[in-house]
């Protein structure tokens, strides 16, 4: 387990309330630390539970030991979690990870528990429609409530100053390997004239044999128009840069591939990759 040591999980009095209530708990008065031992942690008082939320002049550190007569919050998760929230003021998710590109989809995962974020997670269906909050599916951490945001992500990939800061865009990940998308490579070399192919076979039933010449392999593309997703297929391991963010194809045996269905990537966006694709 991995123990966070983002101060701003816990920096406000709405934050420290919301991981009570995960904890099935609940605050009486909240105070500022004191000092960094106190930061993040709860105790018992004369008129109930007293909590001391982190801030700037004292974070949380999961590493200190609390006071004898109180208990600190610390969130832990997995090293390999299905979804990770992107970093503060930004809206971009993570290296291998990916927005949730419906609000069904961000219904969904929020009613499921999320696993990977500080709980709770509680669905609201109120769209905010625009860039006072990430786009897609978000998290207010003051409230632990989740939303999604149908405004398009373009023009807004830092979020400004003035938007609200403990709103933090959940990202969910990526295409995790070859064993979700069975594959194979053939190849056939007579009198000079190479042959080859990929054949592809998923759960939904569909099944394709796609023939490809090297000529239409190449490290640098655009995006093109009018559709609703993208594969980027490789016989190399490659890494592929999309608006700054970094995409891994996965595979063996010479085949390694990628399927790319997100509402953020726009027509002639740049496919930039270290090997041809």
């Amino acid at each position: 387990l991995v123990c966070s040591t983002d101060s701003s999980l816990l920096s406000s009095s709405g934050k420290m309330k919301v991981a009570m209530t995960a904890l099935e708990e609940t605050c009486s008065t909240v105070e500022d630390p004191q000092n960094g031992t106190k930061a993040g942690t709860f105790r018992m008082g004369d008129e109930g539970i007293i909590c001391s939320p982190a801030n700037a002049k004292t974070p949380l550190n999961c590493h200190l030991e609390a006071p004898a007569d109180a208990t600190r919050i610390c969130f832990c998760k997995g090293e390999d979690d299905v979804y990770k929230l992107a970093p503060k003021g930004s809206n971009v998710c993570p290296d291998q990870y990916r927005a949730i590109e419906s609000a069904k989809d961000c219904e969904d995962a929020a009613k499921a528990g999320m696993q990977g974020l500080p709980p709770p997670s509680k669905w609201e269906k109120n769209d905010p429609n625009n860039q006072g909050s990430p786009s897609s599916c978000f998290k207010d951490l003051e409230t632990g409530k989740v939303r999604f945001n149908s405004i398009s992500m373009r023009g807004f990939e830092e979020l400004d100053s003035w938007q609200t800061a403990d709103h933090r865009k959940i990202c969910k990940k990526a295409f995790s390997g070859p064993e979700a998308e069975p594959s194979c490579k053939f190849t056939a070399l007579e009198d000079q004239v190479f042959l080859g192919g990929v054949s592809y076979d998923k759960d939904g039933g569909s099944s394709a044999i796609t023939f490809m010449p090297p000529g239409v392999f190449q490290m640098e593309t655009k995006m093109p128009f009018g559709i609703t997703e993208i594969k980027l297929i490789s016989d190399k391991n490659a890494t592929c840069k999309i608006k700054g963010k970094n995409y891994k194809l996965y595979g063996n045996l010479g085949v390694f591939s990628l399927r790319l269905k997100d509402r953020n990537l726009q027509a002639m966006d740049l496919i930039a990759c270290n090997q041809n694709v």
